[in-house]
């Protein structure tokens, strides 16, 4: 481009003595093309940053922090973007029905535990296999639970939820209670690593968990069980969530 310039500047001294009008609408072509140029360059710069600040807007807090964190701990490489990441309480009740609920802290008398996270998924790395690996990590740095999922993922959100559980009531392999991680990996990538709480069991008798280990989200429901005694989805559990913050502003 400065070449150019410079050939166009020559030519239009050349011509400034003998057409000023043509010397002047040459000058006045090349700055017309330099704004246009400028004002491409510019566009293309806006639409790339659109995507990444809509994602920032959708990320919460637990996100936020698990990405920052992850970042410290490890070479950060993924370009996915973690937008939510969390624990789901799952608990069945004497009549086998089974609730799910959102929380930020979980006790020993909670039934069982499965993590889930959210993913932002750029175009030019959508419509493909994706590996996420979910990694929790109790107080004393052992590993609890790891589990990998193969996931297609989509450009957009993508909502991918552990296929497995971690049973926690009458589990006497776990750790002590305390801060524990949760640890997302991206293809082999840390990608997240959010901290949530662990009290200790009240109970002065735990039952033993009919499963040894993790137990399998297929576990859950049955094909007899009734439409009503379903567990509620993770979109819905997370909908709810959403309602209730709103509210509660």
């Amino acid at each position: 481009m400065g070449v150019i310039g410079a050939v166009i500047g020559l030519a239009a001294l050349a011509t400034l003595t003998e057409a000023p009008v043509l010397s002047v609408l040459m000058v006045g072509a090349y700055v017309a093309m330099l704004a246009a140029i400028f004002a491409n360059d510019r566009l293309r710069q806006l639409q790339n940053m659109i995507p990444t600040l809509a994602a920032t807007t959708k990320t919460t807090s637990a996100a936020r922090n698990a990405v920052a964190r992850a970042r410290r701990l490890s070479n950060y490489t993924t370009d996915e973007s973690v937008t939510d990441i969390g624990i789901i309480i799952n608990e069945k009740d004497r009549n086998g029905r089974w609730t799910r609920r959102i929380a930020q802290s979980v006790s020993m008398d909670d039934q069982a535990i499965q993590p889930y996270v959210k993913v932002n998924v750029p175009p030019d790395q959508s419509n493909r296999v994706a590996l996420i690996k979910f990694e929790v990590v109790d107080k004393a740095g052992k590993t609890q639970f790891s589990r990998e999922v193969e996931q297609y993922v989509r450009d957009g959100e993508n909502l991918i939820p552990s296929d497995q559980q971690l049973p926690f009531r009458g589990n006497d392999k776990l750790g002590r209670a305390g801060t524990w991680d949760l640890q997302v990996s991206i293809n082999g990538a840390l990608a997240a690593c959010h901290s949530f709480g662990v009290s200790p069991s009240t109970a002065a008798m735990r039952p033993i968990l009919e499963d040894d280990g993790e137990a399998a989200i297929a576990h859950l429901s049955t094909p007899d069980d009734k439409e009503d005694d379903m567990p509620l989805s993770l979109e819905d559990l997370l909908r709810e969530q959403r309602q209730g913050s709103s509210r509660g502003s």
